[in-house]
C-alpha cells in the first residue's frame, strides 16, 4: 500500500510540473506576441508606395465650415498642382481656443505630419484622437474640392 501511495504523489507532481510548463510556454508566448516588434518596414515601404502616387490638385485655396456648438471653424487647404502646399485655420477666434484647446496643437501636429507626407494616412496621436480625426475629416473635405477629374 505505501508504493501505491507513494506513485500517486509522484504522479500528481509530474501532472503539476506539465501544466505548471503549459502555463509557463503560453505566458512566454503571449509576452513575445505583445511585446515582440511589428513588422515595421513592411508598413513603411507600403506607405511610401502609397504615398508615391501622385494627385493633381487644382492649384488654389480651398476653404471648410466645420460647424461646432459654439460656432464654425474654418480650415484652409492650399495646394498646387501635385503637392499640398499649407493647411491651417483661417482667423481661429480666441473664444474658440478656450472651448476647444486641442484644436490649434493638433492642426500643427497634422499640418507637419500631411506636409511632409503629402499623404492623410497620418498617424494622429491617441490623445487627441477625436480632434484629430474631426480636423483630417475637414481636410479632407477641402481637398476633395481641389481633386481634379
Amino acid at each position: 500500500m505505501r508504493g501505491t501511495k507513494i506513485m500517486a504523489l509522484h504522479l500528481g507532481e509530474i501532472i503539476k510540473t506539465v501544466v505548471f510548463v503549459i502555463v509557463g510556454v503560453a505566458i512566454v508566448l503571449l509576452l513575445i506576441n505583445l511585446f515582440a516588434p511589428r513588422n515595421t518596414e513592411r508598413a513603411r515601404d507600403r506607405n511610401e508606395t502609397e504615398n508615391e502616387v501622385s494627385v493633381a490638385y487644382i492649384p488654389g485655396a480651398y476653404h471648410v465650415s466645420l460647424q461646432l456648438s459654439t460656432g464654425t471653424i474654418d480650415i484652409e487647404v492650399v495646394v498646387s498642382e501635385d503637392r499640398i502646399l499649407s493647411i491651417g485655420f483661417i482667423d481661429l477666434p480666441e473664444y474658440q481656443q478656450v472651448f476647444y484647446p486641442l484644436f490649434k496643437p493638433t492642426m500643427e501636429i497634422l499640418q507637419t505630419s500631411i506636409l511632409d507626407t503629402q499623404s492623410l494616412s497620418v498617424v494622429v496621436p491617441e490623445d487627441r484622437l477625436i480632434t484629430g480625426q474631426v480636423l483630417l475629416s475637414a481636410i479632407d473635405k477641402a481637398l476633395a474640392q481641389a481633386v481634379a477629374d
